[in-house]
């Protein structure tokens, strides 16, 4: 099991754990984020996107959901699962920028 690997379930979690806030549109965006990565790091699906590379893609979509539901929400548990979220992505966002090496 490799750590993006691991990295996009701990996100997932996350995101799963706060489908059930207010607006539902920022929870949704980073389990599809997720749920897409988790199934292209297992090789079960395979997305391609032109000029961009898929890590910064995923990565970024879960950092920017998972800071906007962080600064959104009051609750300890969905603080906490927001967070799981956004450091997930920021890390996948500095490995595909290739600032930090996993």
């Amino acid at each position: 099991m490799s750590l993006a690997l691991v990295l996009s379930i701990a996100a997932l979690a996350g995101a799963l754990a706060l489908i059930r806030t207010k607006p539902v549109v920022l929870p949704v965006v980073a389990v599809i984020a997720a749920a897409l990565e988790i199934g292209v790091a297992v090789k079960v699906i395979r997305v391609t996107v032109a000029h961009v590379p898929l890590p910064l893609l995923f990565g970024g979509a879960l950092a920017v959901t998972g800071i906007v539901m962080l600064l959104r929400n009051e609750h300890k548990w969905s603080v906490v699962a927001a967070t799981v979220v956004a450091v997930v992505g920021v890390i996948q966002t500095l490995q595909a920028l290739k600032v930090l090496v996993a």
